[in-house]
C-alpha cells in the first residue's frame, strides 16, 4: 500500500457559469482497507485486476493502492495505481534538437534509461485494467478525476521523500480519444506503444479442430508442427504448494524470458505469482512444461470473461529445439477455448508469431507526463522519439472467419 489519504472533496466546474452555480461535488478516496470499500462500488469492481483477491497478493510486496471516486455524490468509478521502475535500453531519436536539448533532458530525469514511475493501471498486465467508470460520465470528469488523484498522489509521495519522476496512465481502449484530449489539458502527453495481441474466441469454437478448421492451410500446418515437434513435452497444472516446492525450477525460466526485453517493469517475484495461485485459486492457471524429468517452461494464465496469457518462462534452447514457445501459446488457445473465455489477449511481444495463431493487434491509448512542471516540457519530445519495431503481421484466417474476428475485435474495442 502506498498510502491513505482521507476524503476531500472539490468543486468541480468546466465553465464560468458552472463554477460559480455548480452544485455537483466530486470526491476521491484513497483506500487503506477493503473492507472500507462500500457495496455500491462493487459494480465497477468487476474484472479480476481490481478484486481483492487479486490487488491483496501484490500489495504484500508492491506499492499498489485502489482509489474510489464520486461525483454528483454518487460513485462514479475506481482506479488502481502502482508506484513502479520503468526500464529502458534506449531513448532514441531527438537529434535535431541538438545537443543542448539532450542535456536539458537528462538533466531533468527524463531520458535515463531507469526511471520511477506512478502508473494508473497495472505493469504487470496489459490491457484496459486501470480504471472504470460510470459510462455516463463526460471524458472531461473522467480527466478531471484522473489527475485530481494522480495530483494527490504525487504530493502524498514527495511528502515521504519519494521521488517521483514520471506519471503515467497506460493501455485505456482507443475509443476514449476524447479523454486524451482533456488529459492533455493536464500536462499529459500521449505516448506511443506496441500494440497488444487479442484473439477472439469465436462461439462455434467448441474444440481445438474447429479453431483450427477456420485457417489456412499453411497456418494449420503450423499448429499441428507445434504440437508434433513437442510431443516429447509434458505439460502439467500446478499448485501453489507445488509452484513452491519447485520454484527453483521455475523462476530462473521466468528471469530468463523477463531480461530479453528493452523495456521492462520490476519483475514479478516468486513469492507473488505464488500468493497470486493461493488466492486467485482456479482463476489462475500455472502450467509446468517438462522434458526428460525437467522442467523446461511454464505458462501462466488468468481467467475472466476474458482470458489473459500472463507470462511464459522458459529455456530458450530447448524452446528452438522443441518449438516449445509455439505450443504454449497454442496451448493457451486451447484453454481459452475449453473455458469458454470470450477472448485471449496475448501481450505485447511476439507479434508475428501471435498473428500466426490468428491474433490481432490492438492499440491502446497511454498518455505520460512528468510530475514537474519544467521538465514536462520535455516529456512530448522524449515521448515522440520512442521507436517501437512491430514485426510483420501475418493473417492466418479464412475470409468468412476473418470477417467473424474483425466483428468481434470492434466490439471488445467498445467494450460491448
Amino acid at each position: 500500500m502506498m498510502f491513505a489519504i482521507p476524503s476531500k472533496e472539490e468543486k468541480k466546474g468546466c465553465s464560468w457559469v458552472e463554477w460559480l452555480c455548480c452544485k455537483t461535488r466530486a470526491e476521491v478516496a484513497w483506500v487503506q482497507d477493503w473492507k472500507n470499500i462500500p457495496q455500491e462500488f462493487y459494480p465497477f469492481l468487476e474484472s479480476v485486476f481490481l478484486q481483492e483477491k487479486y490487488i491483496l497478493a501484490i500489495q504484500q510486496e508492491y506499492d499498489c493502492s485502489v482509489v474510489l471516486f464520486r461525483y454528483d455524490q454518487k460513485p462514479a468509478g475506481v482506479a488502481v495505481f502502482f508506484k513502479s521502475t520503468f526500464y529502458t535500453k534506449d531513448w532514441r531519436g531527438g537529434e535535431e534538437w541538438g545537443k543542448i536539448a539532450r542535456w536539458l533532458a537528462r538533466k531533468w530525469e527524463v531520458a535515463s534509461q531507469e526511471q520511477n514511475v506512478l502508473v494508473c493501471g497495472n505493469p504487470f498486465v496489459s490491457g484496459p485494467h486501470g480504471f472504470q467508470f460510470d459510462n455516463q460520465l463526460t471524458a472531461e470528469v473522467k480527466a478531471d478525476l484522473l489527475c485530481q488523484a494522480m495530483d494527490q498522489a504525487v504530493n502524498e509521495l514527495r511528502k515521504q521523500g519519494e521521488n517521483i519522476a514520471i506519471c503515467l496512465i497506460k493501455d485505456f481502449t482507443c475509443y476514449n480519444k476524447d479523454l486524451v484530449a482533456h488529459l492533455k489539458k493536464c500536462g499529459f502527453g500521449a505516448v506511443g506503444a506496441d500494440p497488444i495481441m487479442v484473439l477472439p474466441i469465436l462461439s462455434h469454437w467448441n474444440s481445438f479442430e474447429d479453431y483450427t478448421e477456420g485457417l489456412i492451410s499453411k497456418f494449420r500446418s503450423k499448429a499441428l508442427t507445434a504440437y508434433k515437434k513437442s510431443s516429447e513435452v509434458q505439460a502439467k497444472s500446478l499448485s501453489d504448494g507445488e509452484m513452491q516446492n519447485s520454484v527453483d525450477q521455475w523462476y530462473p525460466l521466468y528471469e530468463q524470458v523477463y531480461l530479453q526485453s528493452d523495456n521492462r517493469w520490476t519483475p514479478l517475484s516468486a513469492s507473488t505469482l505464488i500468493r497470486m495461485k493461493e488466492t486467485l485459486g482456479t482463476a489462475m492457471i500455472f502450467t509446468g512444461y517438462y522434458w526428460n524429468e525437467k522442467m523446461v517452461g511454464f505458462s501462466v494464465a488468468i481467467l475472466d470473461d476474458s482470458m489473459e496469457a500472463h507470462l511464459v518462462g522458459m529455456d530458450y534452447h530447448v524452446s528452438k529445439e522443441l518449438y516449445l514457445y509455439s505450443r504454449m501459446l497454442y496451448d493457451f488457445v486451447q484453454l481459452g477455448i475449453k473455458n469458454k473465455s470470450t477472448e485471449i489477449v496475448f501481450g505485447r511481444t511476439a507479434v508475428e508469431i501471435k498473428s500466426a495463431l490468428g491474433a490481432v493487434p490492438v492499440e491502446l491509448g497511454n498518455v505520460m507526463r512528468h510530475s514537474r512542471s519544467i521538465p514536462n516540457l520535455f516529456v512530448r519530445w522524449i515521448t515522440h522519439s520512442l521507436e517501437y519495431e512491430t514485426d510483420s503481421i501475418r493473417n492466418p484466417w479464412k475470409q468468412q472467419e476473418e470477417l467473424l474476428i474483425s466483428e468481434r475485435i470492434e466490439k471488445w474495442k467498445r467494450h460491448e
